[in-house]
């Protein structure tokens, strides 16, 4: 019976340290956002059944060195849901703007993270560190969107 616990553990942890995947959709569900990671970070977006970005490599290399997006090793993920509203400091068509969107924060060994946010009419991701500095460096963003060739819109 040991033999076998020791089998299932060390297949979890191997499949941890090899990568994983995961999705958000928007809160009208029309758009999904798919984030994988094994060497690198990528993501990619489908909007209403229709690819509009490919799996799409994003990362930062800071000047001491560290590299946030490669070989990540997945903590843990937390999923919310915002319904809230901007007051613009100057007053446009409206006096309050409606932020609805549903975030995906993914957090990876190094004491950083990455947020996936994924609106109705757009997404977004961002970049998230807790390091003891009070400020970093960066020497270099890996953002990529590689467009899919079979696109309607691309000609």
């Amino acid at each position: 019976m040991r033999p076998l616990l020791v089998a299932v553990a060390l297949c979890s942890v191997l499949s941890t340290m090899a990568g994983g995947d995961r999705e958000l959709r928007s809160p009208d569900g029309r758009t999904l956002i798919r984030i994988s990671w094994a060497a690198d970070l990528r993501w990619s977006v489908v909007h209403d059944g229709i690819t509009v970005l490919d799996p799409s490599p994003i990362g930062m290399e800071l000047a001491d060195g560290r590299r946030l997006g490669t070989s990540p090793v997945f903590v843990k993920a937390t999923e919310t849901e915002v319904r809230t509203f901007i007051t613009p400091p100057v007053a446009a068509k409206r006096k309050q703007i409606p932020e609805v969107y549903h975030e995906l924060l993914l957090r990876f060994k190094g004491d950083h993270a990455v947020a996936f946010r994924a609106y109705d009419d757009g997404v977004a991701y961002r970049f998230i560190t807790s390091f003891r500095d009070d400020s970093i460096t960066i020497r270099n963003e890996t953002a990529r969107f590689i467009l899919p060739a079979s696109h309607p819109l691309i000609y």
